[in-house]
């Protein structure tokens, strides 16, 4: 089976990146259509990739348009908890954070000595990742209040992730394959 893969906007430097994942998906649906003009269509996606894709796929039920498989892989909903009542509150913010250590001290305690060594460690190397994410979201907020873009909120992966956090996503009436890593301990 022939796959074809897409690429983020903006990375060449002569377009400007997208800024949402209805945007994105919308955007890769055109290029796709020029290969495939109509359906059955097949997607898959990895992490962020797979929210895009089953954006995609969501986009294509509404435009009649017929998804024979729909394949998700170590992806899912960033901003699924949005559509809980009162997610933005600081009380629901800190039971989702009490829940996510409860579940990493579940794991720790299931693992053995030099594993729960190892678990803890491949989860420290994605500290770097959530302070880069944190300040995208600070600076994101100070955006508000001064209309330039500044240059650190020009890569694209710190614009794919306030993408991925500002996603709403929706239901989808078709049928999902998702794939999970099996090393993969989180909740």
């Amino acid at each position: 089976q022939p796959f074809y893969a897409f690429q983020s906007v903006g990375l060449d430097g002569r377009q400007a990146p997208l800024k949402s994942i209805p945007a994105m998906a919308s955007h890769y649906i055109k290029e796709m259509r020029e290969v495939q003009p109509a359906g059955p269509y097949l997607l898959g996606g990895h992490s962020l990739g797979g929210m895009i894709a089953f954006e995609m796929a969501c986009q294509l039920h509404e435009q009649g348009e017929k998804v024979d498989l729909l394949a998700l892989l170590d992806a899912y909903p960033l901003g699924h908890y949005k559509l809980q009542p009162h997610a933005n509150s600081r009380p629901y913010q800190a039971r989702r954070f009490a829940k996510r250590m409860k579940c990493h001290l579940d794991n720790l305690r299931h693992l053995k000595g030099k594993e729960k060594f190892a678990y803890l460690r491949d989860k420290a190397q994605f500290a770097p990742a959530k302070i880069r994410q944190h300040f995208w979201r600070t600076t994101h907020r100070w955006r508000r209040f001064n209309p330039a873009l500044p240059a650190t909120l020009r890569n694209i992966e710190g614009l794919n992730f306030l993408a991925a956090r500002h996603y709403l996503p929706r239901i989808y009436p078709g049928r999902v394959a998702l794939f999970w890593a099996s090393g993969d301990l989180t909740s």
